[in-house]
């Protein structure tokens, strides 16, 4: 089995198994280290499916990463997809510094600042309020294309 075989059946299995939990997988990621292998599968809550836009998808939290890290882990015993070589774990949410590239990524920060890095124009912080018809809603009433939003990053805020 080839390293792009490896990495997307253990998708398959990863996807499967925290399916239950409302959890999606946004990516595998399998490194060689020496004889064994980290396999590293990054989990976040699922977006809910019929909303304007506007609902808060709470963060993932502490219990539901171990959580999926059991189901994970039991999947990919249960299929054996490494044979006999050996292989670490990691199951871990995104995090906030994950750049902010796609509309599923903006929707996801809905409810929190983010600072936006546009292609054009200079970089500023704005709370997001929706995202929906391919635009992300600012506070401030503007509405963006992906295009015009660039790139974002997610603002740590400890009060609102």
């Amino acid at each position: 089995m080839t390293l792009q075989e490896r990495t997307e059946r253990v998708w398959e299995l990863s996807s499967a198994a925290v399916a239950p939990l409302g959890l999606e997988v946004p990516d595998v990621v399998i490194t060689p280290a020496g004889k064994r292998s980290v396999v590293r599968v990054l989990v976040e809550p699922a977006l809910p499916v019929d909303d304007a836009g506007d609902t808060v998808v709470e963060p993932i939290t502490l219990d539901q990463v171990a959580e999926a890290t059991d189901l994970v882990s039991t999947g990919i015993d249960a299929d054996d997809p490494f044979g006999e070589q050996p292989y670490t774990l990691e199951v871990s949410s995104p995090g906030v510094d994950r750049p902010l590239t796609s509309l599923e990524h903006f929707r996801r920060a809905v409810g929190r600042r983010v600072e936006f890095r546009p292609l054009e124009g200079e970089p500023f912080t704005e709370r997001i309020t929706r995202v929906a018809e391919e635009q992300i809603v600012l506070e401030d009433g503007r509405a963006l294309s992906l295009a015009e939003a660039g790139t974002g990053q997610v603002q740590v805020e400890f009060r609102r």
